[in-house]
């Protein structure tokens, strides 16, 4: 379109003084403004054209700003989820290594217990025993 435009307007110029010379000037005037009229028109409507371009093109890359921004919120409040989570996961295991660590230390003290006890009880039937064998040796 601007190389029409440039057509015309060298055109108009090369030829104004023979149009001035054949027409009248009110002439020559219509004949410029039924040229350069539609030309206005079309820049006017291109002008339209591109601020509704621009104007669409803003908006989506609001929109895409906006997106960009929730995706990042979401991939933190996920990362925050999944942290919290392994947390969780960490304290349950050690709390559950610390339970058996206790369940375990109870049931070696308890088989210790068991063991000085039966230890203590043979101690007394080995000192009976031998108790009754001295008397029987002695009195025998």
């Amino acid at each position: 379109m601007p190389e029409e435009a440039a057509a015309m307007w060298k055109r108009i110029g090369k030829h104004a003084k023979f149009y001035c010379k054949v027409r009248s000037c009110d002439q020559v005037a219509d004949e410029f403004v039924n040229v350069i009229g539609p030309l206005r028109d079309q820049v006017i409507d291109n002008s339209a054209r591109i601020n509704e371009l621009e104007r669409k093109f803003g908006n989506q890359q609001r929109k895409l700003s906006d997106q960009e921004v929730s995706f990042r919120v979401n991939i933190e409040q996920e990362v925050e989820k999944a942290v919290d989570h392994a947390a969780k996961d960490i304290t349950n295991a050690q709390e559950k290594i610390k339970s058996d660590m206790r369940e375990e230390v109870k049931s070696v003290i308890q088989d210790q217990q068991e063991s000085f006890a039966t230890v203590a009880v043979d101690k007394d039937k080995l000192g009976d025993e031998l108790r009754g064998e001295i008397k029987e040796l002695n009195f025998g």
